[in-house]
């Protein structure tokens, strides 16, 4: 894996718990959203498979879920390994040591395969995401979708993208959505903020290198 940068405690709230209180938000059930805090680097020796087993779960979809944890299919069923983990698989690799996740790939589109639906990767916003259409643009799903009620929070979501030596630019604001057109070859913060809880409040992008980082928050 010398093509790849990287070769060598859970968060306790489930996402889909954050999704509920969002909701709950919404209609008054609850009087205040969790604080969401940075998660530490773990002391614990890391999970880094190597040989056959490493080449077992490469070859059975292994891919990040809720909370960062590493999933990989077994069967008909799916086996799972929580921070601190490492895998090296010959297309990419993926590495979470509690505080950080790292998922790289040959390209940007195929690091992003590396995330299973539960793990709401880049949700802005309920399952409202982020998206990156083509090369060098990121976007985000239309607000249209979102009932009335709701509205207002979502209205309260600002999302921006920065660049070295470049202004701060928007893609999120008042429940509007601006396309963002950014370089590439440099990378690319994202940060997401609101009201409520959002499992990935800051992702980098390396487009370059088909590099994701994201801290791990709880």
């Amino acid at each position: 894996m010398s093509q790849f940068l990287f070769t060598c405690t859970p968060n306790p709230v489930p996402w889909s718990m954050k999704r509920a209180l969002l909701l709950a938000l919404a209609i008054g059930l609850v009087a205040c959203s969790p604080t969401q805090t940075r998660s530490k680097l773990s002391n614990d020796a890391p999970f880094a498979p190597t040989g056959q087993e490493s080449a077992a779960i490469c070859a059975n979809e292994p891919r990040v879920g809720e909370d960062g944890v590493l999933i990989w299919n077994d069967g008909t069923d799916t086996t799972s390994h929580e921070a601190p983990y490492l895998l090296s698989c010959p297309e990419f690799a993926i590495k979470n040591d509690g505080a950080t996740l790292m998922v790289q790939g040959s390209t940007l589109q195929k690091a992003l395969t590396r995330f299973d639906p539960t793990a709401y990767f880049v949700a802005y916003y309920a399952d409202l995401f982020l998206r990156f259409p083509e090369e060098g643009v990121v976007s985000a799903d239309s607000i249209e979708s979102v009932p009335e009620v709701l509205m207002d929070n979502v209205r309260r979501v600002r999302v921006t993208a920065t660049q070295a030596g470049k202004s701060e630019m928007i893609l999120i604001k008042s429940a509007q959505v601006t396309p963002v057109r950014y370089d590439p070859a440099q990378p690319l913060k994202l940060i997401v903020r609101g009201d409520g809880p959002t499992p990935w409040p800051e992702v980098t992008i390396e487009a370059s290198k088909g590099l994701i980082i994201a801290p791990i928050f709880r």
